[in-house]
């Protein structure tokens, strides 16, 4: 998929509980849901290469989401999830989710269709941009057996812009992850690959991408859940005009990610950090830029 400040919503309202065996109790609500507030620090704001003004912003990120189960005792949940981020000196965005999961023995999956508004975005031309989203995103998880578990992924992007409002992208990608439980629940790694492509309106744009990523889940305690990931895209663009900027062009990016939620009485402290460094064969490719944000999760 595109860079990470696309993702910014779909990082933060990711779910604080790992996926495993479904256990719904008998008389216990069909609905459920929660309302988070945090706060987000973004170091390189702009993802500027190495000599130019760096600008660092803060935003406010507000997010609420209800679930309900569509049969009594299953395992098969629908949802709707709506977030706003307000920028330091920026107009904000925001964006829905619709989906729909089964978290269960051996078969699981999880898909969802997504609208994002004003998203900041850096797909086109090296320039940061507002961006309209359109998405569906899909997983299919398959229980081997007690320890190893397979994972389908998929996702689709149309994104289109503000400031180059005759280009869009259409973004693929497809790919697997396995899965090992077989160390319990304090450490359970987790191995994927993904292959894409991007084609635009301005065929400048185009490129194949390849996702390696190596994840750790643990939950330390009954109350603090944590994850670690690290991602390498390589990302060969495919415009073949010789005179075109990016002909030739091949970028590579490197990212580190940890969150941690830990649960405090009925309340959630959710802690997500990201480190993303972008080397490239063109020298407005290479930035390096931070993700740091705090929020507080309220359950009903």
């Amino acid at each position: 998929m595109s860079a990470r400040i696309v993702c910014w919503s779909l990082l933060i309202v990711a779910g604080i509980v790992p996926p495993g065996r479904a256990q719904v109790r008998s008389g216990s609500p069909p609905y459920e849901g929660h309302l988070r507030v945090g706060g987000l620090y973004f170091d390189n704001f702009f993802q500027t290469s190495p000599g130019g003004p760096e600008e660092n912003v803060w935003a406010a990120q507000f997010e609420g989401r209800v679930g309900r189960r569509l049969r009594s005792a299953s395992p098969l949940e629908a949802y709707v999830e709506a977030d706003y981020l307000r920028y330091d000196g920026f107009d904000p965005s925001h964006g829905i989710t619709l989906g729909l999961r089964r978290e269960a023995r051996p078969h699981g999956f999880h898909v969802s269709a997504l609208y994002l508004a004003g998203r900041p975005s850096r797909e086109t031309r090296d320039v940061l941009d507002r961006a309209s989203i359109r998405g569906l995103d899909g997983e299919y998880s398959y229980r081997v057996s007690d320890d190893v578990e397979l994972l389908g992924l998929g996702d689709y992007r149309h994104e289109s812009f503000e400031l180059a409002a005759d280009e869009a992208l259409d973004v693929y990608n497809l790919g697997g992850a396995v899965r090992y439980r077989g160390f319990g629940r304090r450490f359970s790694p987790e191995v994927g690959v993904r292959l894409g492509s991007r084609s635009g309106t301005n065929a400048n744009e185009d490129l194949t991408q390849r996702e390696l990523s190596v994840r750790v889940r643990s939950a330390a305690t009954r109350d603090l859940y944590l994850t670690f990931r690290f991602r390498h895209r390589r990302r060969p663009y495919s415009v073949d005009d010789p005179g075109a900027s990016n002909f030739e062009r091949l970028d590579r990016r490197r990212q580190w990610t940890a969150t941690a939620d830990w649960k405090r009485t009925r309340l959630t402290w959710n802690l997500y950090y990201s480190l993303e460094d972008s080397a490239s064969t063109r020298p407005s490719g290479v930035f390096r830029t931070q993700l740091l944000a705090l929020g507080v999760t309220f359950p009903f």
